[in-house]
């Protein structure tokens, strides 16, 4: 994406990808000590809130498979409005359910300092730690090695 943002700038007609998101994709030594740390304290702290979610996201993965198998015999001109709108509902359920597990997750991250750290580690390894997020990341260095 970032190839396609910087290339927007120079040739007309691709101005649409100089509005892309940036995104970044982050790599962790999942066998490092730290890496399963947290990621066990996280599931230990999320299990609770997430149990129901889950339970509730397979239900609706289940259904919209049964949906779909079912439509598959079915060529797209065969279908009808009743069977697509079952299908979108079924689909949006599932979205919502994920959205909720992603929630979740989001509000334990947000509390958690040593997530951040690792993010912004990786984000100072490629010189992209600026400013007031550099100032954030070092206040918070002194604060865990204390």
């Amino acid at each position: 994406m970032r190839r396609m943002k910087e290339m927007s700038k120079f040739q007309a007609g691709m101005g649409f990808y100089g509005q892309m998101p940036d995104s970044y994709n982050i790599v962790l030594n999942s066998d490092h000590p730290l890496v399963k740390k947290v990621l066990d304290d996280s599931e230990a702290a999320t299990a609770e809130a997430l149990k129901p979610i889950v339970a509730e996201l397979k239900g609706q993965e289940a259904r919209l498979a049964a949906i779909r198998q079912a439509q598959d015999k079915k060529k797209y001109d065969e279908l009808t409005q009743e069977d697509k709108d079952q299908k979108a509902e079924a689909e949006k359920a599932v979205q919502a359910e994920k959205d909720k597990k992603q929630a979740v997750i989001a509000d334990y991250t947000k509390t958690n300092d040593i997530v951040h750290q690792l993010i912004d580690l990786a984000l100072l390894q490629n010189g992209m730690l600026k400013g007031e997020a550099l100032d954030k990341f070092l206040k918070r260095s002194v604060d865990l090695i204390k």
